[in-house]
C-alpha cells in the first residue's frame, strides 16, 4: 500500500467512527457503508434498532425512579394537611415524619403559622432529619412544654438540621407587672444530641430558648436569634462540650442570656465557643416602664464550667455581664465589649463568686466605665487564684470590691478616659511563693541549717522566707531561674538568719554587691536579682545595709548589752534572739 492510500484510509476510519458508518474493504481501498439498525440483527436474532429503543426507554424509567426516590425523602407538611385536626398541625407532622423514615426533610412552606398542641419529637435513631422553611414559617407551641426535641439514642445518630423557622412559645413578649410566664419547656431541647445545626432560626417565648444536656459539637449559626425567653441558652451539665455558637443574637432574655449549670454529679461543661455574638438584656420579664431590665439580669452565667471561650462578643445592659461561680475555671474572654445601661443603673460588671473560681482570663476586653470610682470587677471571697486581665481597657479595679486580688497587666483607660490605669511591671500572683520548707522541689530549700543550702525558685518571681526556716542557713545557689528574669527574695521572720554566699570571681554562684555576703535578718529585708543572658544571678539592689553581719552566736541577756566579737562591737536592741545584736559603726 502506497503512502497516499494509507493516509486516505486513515481519514475514512476516523469519519466512520464519528458518524456511525461501517467500512468495507475492496482490494487496497476502504469504502464507507451506512448501516440501517432496523434490519441488522445481533447474535440472538433481535434487531439492533429495537434493542437501542428498549435501552433508551429503560434509562428514562430509571431516571424517573431516581427523581421519585430523591423527592420521597423531602416532603411538605402541607402534603398531609388532611391529617390536621382543626388548627392542630401536629398529626400532619407525625404523618410527614413517618413518610420520610429515619432520614429526610420536612418543609414548612409559606410565611404562615403552624399551631402545634404537642411537642415535635424526632426519633432516637433518626439521622440528618431536616426541618426547614424558605419563607420564615412559624411553628407555634400551643402548650407549655418543649416545642422541638432533638434527642438521640447515641452518637451514631442525630446530626439534625433546623433552618429558617420561627419557633414561638406561649410566653408574652411585653407583659405587665406581676405576669408569671407559663412555659416550663424549651423552644429546642437537645438531650444527647450530636452534630446538629440550627441555622437562621428565631426562638422566643419559652422558659429556655435552647436547652442542651449531653450535647456535643452542635452548631448554631447564621441569623439565629434567641429572644424573650427566661434563659436564652441553657447548658445543663452532662458533658455538654464543644458546642459552637457563631454570630447569633441572644437578647432580651429575663434571667440570663447564656446560663451554664453544673451539679456535683455531672460532668463539667467545657470548650463551648461563642464567637461574634450579641448578648444583651433589655426588656425581659417582668415589664418595666421605660424598657429597663431587672437589677439581677445576667449576660453569661458560668457555674462549674471549664475552658469555655467567648470571643469578640458584645455585652450590654446587665447588672452582671459575666458571672463566674461554683468552681468556674479557665474560661476565656477575648476582645469582648461590656457596656452598662444608658441610665447607669446596670453596670455590666464581672464577678468572681465563691471558692474555686480560678484561672479565668480576660484579654483585650473593654468596659465602658463612666467614671473612675464605680467598681465593675468584684471578688467576694478570699482564696481565688490567678484570675487575670491582660491588655484591657476601662475596667475599674477598686480594692474594697476585691476580696481576692486579680492579676492586671496593662489596663488602660477607655475611649472616654475612664478605668483604673496600670502599666507597671508586675509579678502575677502565681509567681509568688511564701514560707519555703526543706525539700528539693520548686519553692523548697535543700539543706536548711547548713552552709551549703540551695533554693529552688523554678517559675517564681518572688519568694518570701517565713517560719519554716528552722535554723540559721546559708544559701550558696538559687536554681531554675530563667535568663532575662527578675527575682526577689525577701524575709518575714526574725528567728533565724538567712545568709547568702556571694561569688568571689563573678563567674560561679550568686554575684552580690561588692561580692560580699549578705544576711536577711529583719522583717521585709529584701534583695532583687537579675539573671543575665549568660545565666549569672546578679544582685540589682537591696533595702538593707551590707554591714549588718552577725558574728555573735548567742542571744543578748538584756537590752543595751554590749559585746565584742572578732574586733567588732555590738549592742543589744532586744533580748529574744541573736538577731537583736546590732553592729556599732561610726
Amino acid at each position: 500500500m502506497n503512502r497516499r492510500n494509507l493516509l486516505r484510509n486513515f481519514v475514512i476510519f476516523i469519519f466512520a467512527f464519528l458518524f456511525g458508518y461501517t467500512i468495507k474493504k475492496e482490494g487496497e481501498n476502504m469504502l464507507l457503508e451506512k448501516v440501517d439498525p432496523t434490519i441488522v440483527s445481533s447474535k440472538d436474532g433481535k434487531l439492533i434498532g429495537e434493542k437501542i429503543k428498549a435501552l433508551n426507554e429503560q434509562l428514562a424509567d430509571n431516571s424517573k425512579n431516581i427523581t421519585s426516590l430523591s423527592k420521597k425523602n423531602e416532603v411538605s407538611i402541607t402534603d398531609y394537611e388532611n391529617k390536621k385536626v382543626e388548627d392542630d398541625w401536629f398529626p400532619a407532622f407525625q404523618a410527614a415524619l413517618k413518610s420520610i423514615g429515619s432520614t429526610g426533610s420536612i418543609k414548612f412552606p409559606g410565611n404562615t403559622t403552624y399551631n402545634m398542641y404537642s411537642p415535635l419529637i424526632l426519633p432516637l435513631t433518626g439521622s440528618r432529619i431536616r426541618l426547614f422553611s424558605n419563607d420564615g414559617a412559624i411553628i407555634s407551641a400551643k402548650h407549655n412544654r418543649d416545642c422541638i426535641i432533638l434527642n438521640s439514642h447515641n452518637e451514631n445518630y442525630s446530626a439534625h438540621i433546623i433552618e429558617g423557622l420561627v419557633i414561638q412559645g406561649p410566653n408574652k413578649e411585653y407583659p405587665k407587672d406581676g405576669y408569671i410566664p407559663p412555659s416550663i419547656g424549651a423552644g429546642v431541647r437537645m438531650n444527647t444530641s450530636y452534630y446538629c445545626t440550627l441555622r437562621d432560626v428565631r426562638i422566643q417565648g419559652f422558659k429556655y430558648g435552647i436547652h442542651i444536656r449531653k450535647g456535643v459539637k452542635n452548631n448554631f449559626e447564621g441569623s439565629t436569634y434567641i429572644r424573650f425567653n427566661q434563659y436564652g441558652i441553657y447548658l445543663d451539665g452532662g458533658a455538654s462540650n464543644v458546642n459552637n455558637f457563631k454570630g447569633i443574637g441572644i437578647r432580651e432574655n429575663r434571667k440570663a442570656g447564656v446560663y451554664v449549670n453544673h451539679t456535683s454529679s455531672d460532668s463539667y461543661p467545657t470548650h463551648n465557643t461563642f464567637s461574634d455574638c450579641i448578648i444583651e438584656s433589655n426588656i425581659p420579664f417582668p415589664y418595666k416602664v421605660g424598657g429597663n431590665a431587672p437589677d439581677d439580669s445576667i449576660g453569661v452565667y458560668l457555674g462549674g464550667a471549664y475552658y469555655n471561650i467567648f470571643d469578640n462578643c458584645y455585652f450590654e445592659n446587665h447588672q452582671y455581664a459575666i458571672y463566674l461561680t461554683d468552681n468556674a475555671d479557665g474560661n476565656k474572654f477575648n476582645k469582648c465589649r461590656l457596656s452598662p445601661s444608658e441610665d447607669k443603673t446596670r453596670l455590666d460588671k464581672v464577678i468572681f463568686d465563691g471558692m474555686g473560681v480560678n484561672n479565668n482570663t480576660f484579654s483585650e476586653c473593654i468596659s465602658l466605665s463612666f467614671d473612675n470610682t464605680t467598681p465593675n470587677v468584684e471578688s467576694n471571697v478570699s482564696g481565688q487564684l490567678y484570675n487575670q486581665f491582660i491588655n484591657c481597657e476601662g475596667f475599674n479595679f477598686i480594692s474594697s470590691s476585691l476580696v481576692s486580688s486579680v492579676d492586671i497587666i496593662n489596663n488602660r483607660p477607655n475611649q472616654t478616659g475612664f478605668g483604673t490605669p496600670f502599666g507597671a511591671l508586675s509579678i502575677p500572683s502565681h509567681g509568688f511563693y511564701n514560707n519555703p520548707r526543706e525539700g528539693t522541689t520548686r519553692g523548697r530549700i535543700t539543706g536548711i541549717g547548713t552552709d551549703t543550702a540551695v533554693l529552688n525558685a523554678q517559675g517564681y518571681g518572688e519568694i518570701m522566707i517565713g517560719e519554716l526556716l528552722t535554723a540559721t542557713t546559708t544559701i550558696t545557689n538559687i536554681t531554675n531561674l530563667r535568663k532575662g528574669q527578675y527575682f526577689t527574695l525577701s524575709n518575714y521572720q526574725t528567728n533565724h538568719a538567712l545568709n547568702i554566699k556571694s561569688s568571689k570571681d563573678g563567674i560561679n554562684g550568686i554575684v552580690l554587691k561588692n561580692r560580699r555576703d549578705a544576711t536577711l535578718s529583719k522583717f521585709s529585708d529584701t534583695i532583687l536579682f537579675y539573671v543575665t543572658q549568660l545565666g549569672k544571678i546578679v544582685e540589682v539592689g537591696r533595702n538593707f545595709n551590707e554591714e549588718v553581719m552577725l558574728g555573735i552566736s548567742s542571744s543578748p541577756s538584756f537590752v543595751g548589752q554590749v559585746a565584742v566579737e572578732k574586733g567588732a562591737a555590738y549592742i543589744a536592741i532586744g533580748n529574744e534572739s541573736k538577731l537583736h545584736w546590732k553592729k556599732i559603726t561610726n
